[in-house]
């Protein structure tokens, strides 16, 4: 059940990125992700049960 959980969670960070992208704050999400996110991925890049897609991952669709 947790798995299913850290899923939808995933999801809900996706859709707030391309609603964040719709309102013009793609560039400032994407430097809040590259200072203080990217390096908490590299810290535990395998755990299991994640609740937020990776930094790189995001960046990666919010430049698309």
């Amino acid at each position: 059940m947790r798995s299913l959980w850290a899923a939808y969670l995933r999801h809900g960070e996706l859709s707030a990125d391309r609603y964040a992208k719709k309102l013009g704050y793609a560039f400032e999400l994407i430097e809040y992700l590259d200072v203080y996110e990217r390096p908490l991925d590299g810290a535990t890049p395998f755990r299991r049960g994640r609740s937020h897609p990776y930094a790189e991952q995001r960046i990666g669709r919010l430049l698309k």
